[in-house]
C-alpha cells in the first residue's frame, strides 16, 4: 500500500472515530520513514485533527505549527497557522506577550496580498454594516445582533459556506444575505465591495483556519473591524479596529492588539435563542443540589480551569458540575474531559454530565442549573468565567 492510500485510509479512520488507531499509524509511518518529506505536512495536519478530537490542546498546537512550517502552499500555510493561533489561547501557560511574535509571523503570510482598488466615496442615507462569518449560524449572539441593527442601519450578512441557512428572523428584519461559498477570495471580496459596505465586521478571525482573513486582506470595505465574539487580536494590519469592552480588554492591554480598541460602554451579554426558550424545563426540587454548568469547547477547558472548578466543588460537597462540549466530537473526547473533571473533583458524583452539544439544550434544561457561567470568545482566556446569570 502506498503512502497516499495510507493517508486516505487514515482520514477515514479519523472521521469514523478511530482516533487512537490513527495516531498509532501516523507514528509508525513516521518512525519507519514511509512518508515523503514534502508530504509530512499532511500527516501533521491529521495529527492535529486527532488531538482536537481528543481535546488535547497542547498536542494540536504542536501538530498545526509543524504543518504550517512543513507545507509549501501559501494558502495552506495560512490555514495551519490560524488553527495554531486559535488553539494557543487555550494554553494557560502562554501569555499575550509571548503570542505577539506568533501573530506577527502569521501576518507576514499576507504581506504580499494586493488590496482591491480603493472604492470611490459613496454617501448612503443609512450606514451599511456588513458581517463576514464562516457560516450564518456562527453564534446566537450574531443572529440577534444583526436583527437589532436593522432599526438604524442597512445590514448585510455574508457566509463563506452554505452549511447553514440564515435565521428566519433576518428576512423579516430586512437583513441582506449572501452565500459566497463557491467563489475565490478575490471573487468574494469583489462581491462585498459591490454592495458598497461602509463597515465590515469580521466574525471569523482565526476560527476554522482563518477562513475569512484572505477576504479581509483584499480590503473590500473602507473600514474593517473584528471583535464582538473574539477574545484576542487578529494580528492583521488590514483589520482597523477591535470591538471589545473593559472586561475583555482591560486598561493597558492595547499593546497586545494590532487593531485600535473600541470599548463598548457595557459588556456583551448572551441572549437565549427561540429554540432554547422553547426547550422543556423540569421542575427543580427544593432540596436539589446546586448545579453549575459549563458550555464550552472542550479544547478550551484546560487543566487550570478544571483545578478552579475542583476547588469550588470541594467547598460545596453537594454541588454538581455539568460539562457541555459545544463541538461535534467523538465520544473519546467526552471521556477524556470527564476523566479530567473527576480527577479534580472531590468525588465522582460532583461531575453531573460531560457530553457533546447535540443534545445539550435538553441536558441543561433537564439538570436545571442554578447558575450558568458563560465563557466568551472561543478559546480566549483559557476558560475564564466572565459572567453568570440565573436560569
Amino acid at each position: 500500500m502506498s503512502w497516499i492510500e495510507d493517508y486516505s485510509a487514515l482520514r477515514e479512520d479519523i472521521h469514523t472515530g478511530y482516533i487512537y488507531e490513527a495516531i498509532e499509524a501516523i507514528l509508525y509511518m513516521r518512525a519507519h520513514e514511509e512518508i515523503p518529506a514534502e508530504e509530512q505536512w499532511r500527516f501533521s495536519e491529521m495529527m492535529g485533527m486527532c488531538c482536537r478530537a481528543l481535546a488535547d490542546t497542547e498536542g494540536a498546537i504542536a501538530a498545526y505549527f509543524e504543518a504550517a512550517t512543513e507545507d509549501k502552499s501559501l494558502r495552506l500555510q495560512r490555514e495551519h497557522f490560524s488553527r495554531y493561533l486559535y488553539l494557543c489561547h487555550a494554553a494557560a501557560q502562554l501569555t499575550p506577550k509571548e503570542l505577539q511574535p506568533q501573530f506577527a509571523m502569521c501576518a507576514s503570510l499576507y504581506q504580499r496580498e494586493e488590496p482591491l482598488p480603493p472604492r470611490a466615496p459613496v454617501h448612503h442615507a443609512r450606514l451599511r454594516i456588513g458581517f463576514l462569518a464562516p457560516q450564518f449560524d456562527h453564534t446566537a449572539f450574531y443572529g440577534a445582533l444583526a436583527t437589532h441593527l436593522t432599526e438604524r442601519y442597512d445590514v448585510y450578512a455574508y457566509a463563506l459556506t452554505d452549511r447553514a441557512k440564515a435565521p428566519a428572523s433576518w428576512e423579516a428584519a430586512g437583513v441582506h444575505t449572501a452565500v459566497l461559498a463557491q467563489g475565490t477570495p478575490q471573487e468574494q471580496a469583489e462581491r462585498i465591495r459591490a454592495d458598497e459596505i461602509d463597515i465590515l465586521i469580521d466574525l471569523g478571525g482565526h476560527r476554522e483556519g482563518g477562513a475569512t482573513l484572505p477576504v479581509l486582506a483584499l480590503r473590500p470595505a473602507p473600514v474593517q473591524m473584528a471583535g464582538l465574539d473574539a477574545a484576542s487580536t487578529t494580528g492583521m494590519p488590514f483589520v482597523d479596529a477591535f470591538l471589545t469592552d473593559e472586561l475583555l480588554s482591560p486598561a493597558e492591554t492595547e499593546a497586545f492588539y494590532s487593531e485600535e480598541l473600541l470599548r463598548l460602554p457595557h459588556a456583551l451579554c448572551y441572549a437565549a435563542d427561540d429554540a432554547l426558550r422553547r426547550a422543556p424545563v423540569a421542575e427543580r426540587a427544593a432540596d436539589a443540589p446546586l448545579t453549575f454548568a459549563v458550555t464550552q469547547d472542550f479544547m478550551c477547558i484546560n487543566e487550570e480551569a478544571l483545578k478552579v472548578w475542583g476547588r469550588i466543588l470541594k467547598k460545596l460537597p453537594k454541588a454538581q458540575l455539568v460539562l457541555q462540549d459545544t463541538e461535534d466530537s467523538p465520544s473519546a473526547r467526552d471521556d477524556d474531559c470527564r476523566d479530567a473533571g473527576r480527577a479534580e473533583a472531590a468525588h465522582e458524583a460532583h461531575l453531573c454530565e460531560a457530553g457533546r452539544h447535540g443534545d445539550g439544550r435538553r441536558r441543561l434544561c433537564r439538570c436545571r442549573p442554578r447558575y450558568l457561567p458563560l465563557f466568551r470568545g472561543g478559546c480566549g482566556g483559557g476558560g475564564t468565567p466572565l459572567a453568570a446569570f440565573p436560569l
